[in-house]
């Protein structure tokens, strides 16, 4: 079983399965949940380590998961990232000051994400991952029909 687990907190199947592809690659646990709530009450039991939000542009309340995560003692030390189409000095000034570890641009290339999240949090797995994802990437874009 993977030593990390990573939470995307997602309505969209596709950035899961991407994702998912990408982390599991690196022997990374990660489990894409649907609904804020969901994604609480799961965290409160297995504890991730990070957490990705994916807000859409029109989200009326974006840092919510944030706020209630910071309310949590046993979450506060989780880093969060928030995934979005569109990124305003107003969402970057708010989500700073909120405690949000970093913001990222969808649509997003895994392994580009993966050496964002890196950057900001210099998490120790993700020392040898940039390597391995590559690898991954190459050996998928040679197998016939991209398999």
């Amino acid at each position: 079983m993977a030593k990390v687990l990573v939470f995307l907190v997602s309505k969209d199947a596709n950035e899961a399965r991407l994702l998912a592809e990408a982390f599991n690659t690196l022997d990374i646990r990660m489990t894409w949940v649907q609904g804020r709530n969901t994604a609480l009450a799961r965290s409160l039991v297995d504890r991730p380590v990070l957490v990705i939000e994916s807000v859409a542009d029109n989200e009326p309340q974006p840092l919510e998961l944030l706020t209630r995560f910071r309310a949590e003692e046993t979450l506060r030390g989780a880093w969060f990232f928030l995934l979005c189409s569109k990124i305003t000095r107003e969402l970057a000034e708010t989500a700073k000051a909120a405690g949000v570890t970093g913001l990222l641009v969808k649509p997003f290339e895994p392994m580009a994400l993966i050496e964002r999240i890196k950057k900001w949090t210099g998490i120790n797995f993700l020392n040898s991952a940039i390597e391995d994802v590559r690898r991954w990437q190459d050996e998928k874009k040679t197998a016939p029909n991209g398999v």
